[in-house]
């Protein structure tokens, strides 16, 4: 994975797709936990285009491919038309906003303990 993680990170700076707004400032392009990738990028045509060719390079390079159809797009602000057409570029369904990881909802705001409640529920129903 280590492999994938420096594709990833060397993509934007080599213009093969640029940040999503939100992550330029601190270099985000991914995150990874367990068996789960998150992945970061604009939300237009050619930046989509380029993140599939960085993960294409992926497969070459180690064999391992991603299953699109447990795979999910998420986008916010980006017009229907186009997000239509990068849906369809790229094979990934499209995911609806708010979600949740392990329970947890993905937001830019501090996490509350009310946010975390499911995933302690989980965590202290697991450990008894």
């Amino acid at each position: 994975m280590n492999v994938l993680f420096a594709l990833l990170d060397a993509a934007p700076m080599n213009g093969v797709f640029k940040f999503h707004p939100k992550c330029k400032r601190i270099p985000l392009t991914h995150l990874c936990f367990a068996d789960d990738l998150l992945l970061f990028c604009h939300g237009s045509l050619d930046a989509m285009l380029g993140l599939v060719r960085t993960l294409e390079k992926f497969y070459e390079l180690s064999c391992l491919k991603l299953n699109a159809l447990k795979s999910e797009l998420f986008a916010y602000g980006v017009a229907r038309d186009e997000l239509e057409v990068i849906e369809s570029a790229n094979g990934f369904k499209l995911g609806q906003l708010s979600l949740r990881y392990l329970g947890v909802p993905l937001v830019t705001r501090k996490l509350t303990s009310k946010d975390c409640s499911a995933l302690l529920v989980k965590i202290k129903g697991h450990s008894a």
